[in-house]
C-alpha cells in the first residue's frame, strides 16, 4: 500500500523556486562588516537557523531570507495521530515491509540529511542524526551500540578541513588514517546485521563559502575533492561490499 505521509509545498501565491536549505551570505562573514540593523537581524537568524533548538525561528518570518516559512506541509493521509502511529508500528513489525534504520554520522550536513535530504529522495527508512565533528575511532563503536543502525552514512570531512582544526587542516595522510579506523570500527557494530552498510558520501565542495572567500577557512573545492578521493581509496583498501561511495 501507499504509506506516503505527506510533502512540503510552496505556499499559494509564491513563485516557484528550489527548496530552501541553508544560506551564508558573504556580508555575514566579512571581517569588521558595516552592517545595518536589518542585516544584523538577518545574519543572527541565519546563524541560529542551523540550530532550531535555539528558539529564534521567529526571526526569519520569511522577510529577510527565503526560508521555510514559505513552505507548508500537506498531509497525504487522512488519519488521526494515534492511527498514524499504529500504522507505522504495524509496518515496523511486518518483516515484508521492514523499515531500515539509517544513521547519518556527522555535524550539520548529516543533520540536514536526516531532516530533509533523505526524506526528499523518497528513501524508505527510519532516520537518525548521530552528531560527530571529527573522526573518532575510539568512540564511534560505543556511540552506535544500541542504536540498531542498518545503514550508516559517515560525513566527517568538514571539520578536519575547517579553521577549528587548529593551525592547519588535517593532512591527507592523517585524514586517511583516522577515517579508515573510524570506518572499520563502525563496521564492527554491523557484523551481525543482515543489511549492514556504510556509505561515504562525496564531500560538499562549497560549504560556508562566505568564510572561505575571506580566507578564514581551508574548505576549498580542491581540499574537499582530495578528502573525497581518500574516501574512495579507503573503499578499495577495505575491499568489502559493505562499504560504498555515493
Amino acid at each position: 500500500g501507499n504509506y506516503r505521509i505527506g510533502r512540503w509545498v510552496r505556499r499559494k501565491g509564491l513563485p516557484l523556486q528550489p527548496l530552501f536549505t541553508r544560506s551564508q551570505p558573504q556580508k555575514c562573514f566579512n571581517k569588521n562588516p558595516k552592517r545595518s540593523s536589518k542585516t544584523k537581524k538577518m545574519c543572527k537568524a541565519l546563524v541560529h537557523r542551523d540550530n532550531p533548538r535555539s528558539g529564534v525561528w521567529g526571526d526569519l518570518q520569511g522577510k529577510n531570507i527565503r526560508g521555510l516559512p514559505e513552505y507548508e506541509f500537506q498531509w497525504g493521509l487522512n488519519l488521526t495521530e494515534s492511527g498514524l502511529i499504529n500504522r507505522l508500528q504495524q509496518r515496523l513489525n511486518d518483516k515484508s515491509t521492514y523499515l531500515p534504520k539509517i544513521c547519518a554520522v556527522g555535524d550539520s550536513h548529516s543533520q540536514f540529511m536526516t531532516d530533509f535530504t533523505l526524506p526528499l529522495l523518497n528513501l524508505t527508512g527510519m532516520f537518525e542524526w548521530v552528531e560527530y565533528r571529527w573522526p573518532s575511532p575510539s568512540r564511534i563503536a560505543n556511540t552506535l551500540k544500541g542504536k540498531n543502525c542498518d545503514i550508516v552514512f559517515v560525513q566527517i570531512g568538514q571539520w578536519p578541513a575547517a579553521i577549528k582544526s587548529g593551525s592547519n587542516p588535517f593532512s591527507f595522510g592523517k585524514y586517511h588514517e583516522e577515517m579508515r579506523q573510524h570506518v572499520q570500527n563502525t563496521l564492527t557494530t554491523l557484523e551481525n546485521n543482515t543489511i549492514g552498510m556504510v556509505y561515504l558520501p562525496t564531500l560538499d565542495q562549497c560549504p560556508l563559502m562566505g568564510i572561505i572567500n575571506t580566507c578564514q577557512d581551508w574548505r576549498t573545492p580542491t581540499t574537499m575533492d582530495s578528502y573525497t578521493f581518500v574516501n574512495q581509496l579507503m573503499i578499495q583498501e577495505l575491499n568489502t561490499a559493505r562499504v560504498k561511495h555515493v
